[in-house]
């Protein structure tokens, strides 16, 4: 099953394993593709905004590099990547290519991670209305392949606290990202289930958590199954003490 490319609105994180087509719609604007892959041989990427709500809408566009930090994403303002047009209006019906261009020479061993922030610039509020509007807001990842062939390898291991709180840990010890999807663990973990176990992208050199519930045990050990961009996923974890 091929993992569909997520999206960010507001907030929240949309995403859904699916084929093709590639496109998500939230609010008045969409947006497609909803991931760019760049590389030394192809700098350049395009987006198409489309607007098929009822109003004109102006649009910002900001790219950001993006890291993780203790399971986190962080994003900072960075001019490694250009966004063009930066702001733009979209009447009704319309839509917009948006340019992306890599500034920077792509790194020889690791991934690049980026994201485009697009932003609607919400209209001024007109004279008399106490109504607020909630502007939307779109995050799309941009990956920049290395010189050296990139692929992710993940790690799977479940750490036991002093009382007795279990997290089942992913690392991604690769040099690409790999995005899990639908995990679990399989029957041999009896009553023993993932919390929350929420689609994620994991970076180069990074990992992350999730809360186990049910009685785990140190030492044993959790099989854990599920799908990811690049393929099934099927590993076993040893719970060890934290």
């Amino acid at each position: 099953m091929q993992l569909a490319k997520s999206i960010a609105v507001g907030i929240a994180s949309v995403a859904a394993f699916a084929l093709p087509p590639l496109e998500a719609t939230a609010g008045s604007f969409s947006i497609s593709p909803l991931r760019l892959e760049l590389s030394q041989a192809s700098p350049k990427g395009a987006l198409t905004v489309r607007n098929g709500g009822a109003d004109a809408v102006v649009v910002q566009a900001e790219p950001m590099a993006w890291e993780q930090a203790d399971g986190a994403d962080v994003l900072e303002p960075t001019r490694e990547v250009l966004a063009t047009p930066a702001v733009f209006t979209l009447h009704p019906g319309d839509s917009q290519l948006l340019r992306v261009a890599l500034l920077r020479d792509v790194d020889p061993g690791r991934e690049l991670s980026y994201r485009i922030i697009l932003q609607e610039v919400p209209p001024s509020q007109e004279s008399g209305k106490s109504s607020a509007r909630i502007a939307l807001r779109m995050s799309l990842p941009v990956f920049v392949a290395p010189v050296a062939p990139a692929e992710p390898d993940l790690s799977w291991s479940a750490v036991l606290s002093a009382d007795n709180d279990a997290r089942l840990v992913a690392r991604n010890r690769g040099n690409a990202h790999v995005q899990i999807g639908q995990i679990s663990l399989d029957e041999t973990a009896g009553e023993v289930v993932i919390v929350n176990p929420a689609m994620s992208y994991l970076l180069p050199g990074q990992s992350r958590s999730w809360p186990l519930r049910g009685q785990v045990n140190a030492g044993s050990q959790l099989g854990v199954i599920g799908i990811s961009d690049k393929g099934p996923i099927s590993a076993r974890a040893e719970v060890r003490p934290e």
